[in-house]
């Protein structure tokens, strides 16, 4: 009961408030006391799907695309890194598992994620000993979708439009910077 606690909280502590610009000061970008320019996404983090070490690490995840999704309603879902576990339990050394991505693909597929709706990020366990990320590309949601690790993804509302781009990058040996960055799409008049 306490994980299961824990983790509507962070979810919750997860799920931002947004305006069409987060600042205030932005060019076009203004917050109405109504709400009617505000929306709901949900962000998550190391979801660390294994079939080696933590396998409650799936229940967490489908949990989160169905209840959670269906509770909070959010315009998008975006997962920022730790896909999969990486470490066959306990050495990183050991690299990607075929039968995590399968099993991490095999939820979100079941469940009706499409790569519309929900963004996924590598992280530094979806990266070791595979730099080029070539199990990222090929069995997560964005990375099958848009074959590039670093996606980006644009939100139309009746008030104007979003883009959404990410990026990483490697700050040492696995560390990892992780960006999420959102601006108003500006039109020529």
């Amino acid at each position: 009961m306490k994980n299961k606690i824990r983790w509507i909280a962070a979810f919750a502590a997860g799920v931002l408030l947004l305006a069409q610009a987060a600042d205030a000061g932005a060019e076009g970008g203004e917050y109405l006391a109504d709400g009617s320019r505000t929306f709901w996404f949900l962000q998550l983090t190391d979801t660390h799907v294994s079939t080696w070490f933590n396998t409650q690490y799936g229940a967490r995840l489908v949990w989160a695309v169905t209840d959670a999704v269906e509770t909070i309603d959010p315009r998008f879902v975006v997962v920022t890194g730790d896909l999969t576990d990486s470490t066959a339990g306990f050495d990183y050394t050991q690299g990607p598992q075929l039968s995590e991505w399968l099993e991490y693909r095999g939820y979100l597929e079941s469940n009706g994620m499409t790569p519309e709706f929900y963004f996924d990020l590598p992280g530094n366990h979806d990266a070791y000993q595979d730099g080029a990320l070539a199990y990222y590309l090929a069995n997560s949601i964005s990375g099958h979708a848009y074959r590039t690790t670093q996606p980006f993804w644009r939100l139309d509302m009746p008030y104007g439009s979003s883009v959404y781009e990410s990026s990483f990058r490697f700050c040492r040996e696995y560390k990892l910077s992780i960006a999420i960055c959102a601006r108003p799409v500006q039109y020529a008049s």
